[in-house]
């Protein structure tokens, strides 16, 4: 087939969660021997600030991907950011246009995938099938919101006009599955990535210990995450843990590793910071790869959200073991301290604890069993072959 995904925001190279899954999705459907192109209505700050014109971009891994990048469009991105809102902006934008090299796409199409329920009005001009890609019960994400009142019951209307006028949704999670069941047929995609993609030289680990500061006899606990409201709100419960909590961590040879827009870098020198606080965050990397192999476990405190974490993909592939939230389990086959260790803020001291005094042979085992228990979740091309066959 020729499929064709409409993205509110570019999509290559990931930044976000979201981005992964989407990239990850694409990825799958060209490898699995289909023409896929992207059509993303905003692109990356900084090609604006360049003036760099709408453009396609043949990747390396067989997905096309055209960026409008119309001055208007990003600036009611960058203002519904900053403002903390959902994109409503491409839903008005949606319901009224569809951009001419959008239906250059379009008329080449066998199938339309919507990426998130904001755009869907453009899809039911399309005259052509369309899939509705979800990544969560997006109005739920809302609640905590100052304008919640108003706010969650517009979106959870846009979002069930979508999910009841697409031919097909596709979730990420069982509960989310649950959910729009009641309104369309559901098939289920996990957060699922290229687990090969995360393997690493045993000299990547000890490069980049070296270049954080990290010692041999230091236990080093990495949490990866994008600017994300339920990442923000776990991070700032962390640092609190932290700042509470430095005697014991110092007692323990405990740091802890921040990677990803979640945080901006707060030093320019990543050593020295790391080698003289408990938590350091790097800010925005190229590739998460050699920070997930210089850990020794991997951390996910997140506790509020809808849908499923992609950092547990990450961790798993990257044959990290992992403490999280019992929150953070779901979607993911986890069992306490077997392929897992699950934790509160109140019981992390316990937790960490119990962690460090974990030989190498039983981290490696945690490791290989949230491996074993996982394996076919976390592989994007085994959900999408599945979802393949469950949608023709």
């Amino acid at each position: 087939m020729n499929i064709l995904i409409l993205s509110d925001i570019q999509v290559y190279p990931a930044m976000s969660g979201g981005q992964i899954r989407t990239g990850s999705f694409a990825r799958a459907l060209a490898e699995s021997g289909h023409d896929v192109s992207i059509y993303s209505f905003t692109g990356r700050k900084k090609d604006y600030l360049k003036g760099t014109k709408s453009s396609a971009t043949q990747l390396e891994n067989g997905v096309h991907e055209f960026v409008d990048r119309r001055k208007f469009f990003g600036a009611c991105q960058w203002l519904a950011y900053k403002l903390a809102l959902p994109p409503l902006w491409s839903n008005l934008v949606a319901r009224f246009f569809t951009p001419k090299k959008l239906h250059e796409y379009a008329e080449a199409a066998d199938l339309v995938i919507v990426d998130f329920p904001f755009l869907y009005p453009i899809a039911t001009r399309l005259s052509k099938p369309w899939h509705l890609n979800t990544h969560n019960v997006e109005h739920q994400l809302w609640k905590k919101s100052l304008v919640a009142p108003v706010l969650v019951p517009l979106v959870k209307r846009l979002e069930q006009s979508a999910a009841k006028k697409a031919d097909l949704v596709i979730a990420c999670a069982p509960a989310d599955q649950k959910y729009f069941e009641d309104l369309n047929s559901v098939v289920l995609v996990p957060n699922g990535i290229f687990p090969g993609d995360y393997h690493c030289d045993p000299e990547v680990r000890t490069s980049t210990r070296t270049e954080l500061g990290v010692g041999d006899d230091e236990t080093l606990f990495v949490f990866t995450g994008s600017n994300f409201g339920p990442n923000r709100t776990a991070l700032a419960r962390l640092q609190e843990f932290c700042q509470a909590e430095r005697t014991f961590l110092n007692d323990k040879g405990v740091k802890i590793l921040v990677v990803g827009t979640v945080a901006a870098k707060s030093s320019d020198d990543a050593a020295q910071e790391l080698a003289n606080e408990r938590i350091h965050q790097t800010g925005f990397v190229d590739s998460i790869q050699p920070y997930l192999a210089a850990a020794d476990f991997a951390l996910n405190p997140v506790f509020e959200g809808s849908g499923s974490n992609v950092k547990n993909s990450e961790y798993i592939s990257s044959q990290l073991p992992i403490l999280t939230q019992g929150f953070g389990t779901r979607g993911y086959q986890f069992e306490d301290k077997v392929s897992c260790l699950t934790f509160t803020f109140e019981s992390l001291v316990d937790c960490l604890s119990t962690a460090v005094a974990l030989s190498k042979e039983q981290r490696q085992a945690m490791a290989e069993r949230a491996f074993r228990d996982n394996e076919i979740a976390i592989s994007m091309l085994a959900a999408v072959k599945q979802y393949l066959a469950e949608s023709t």
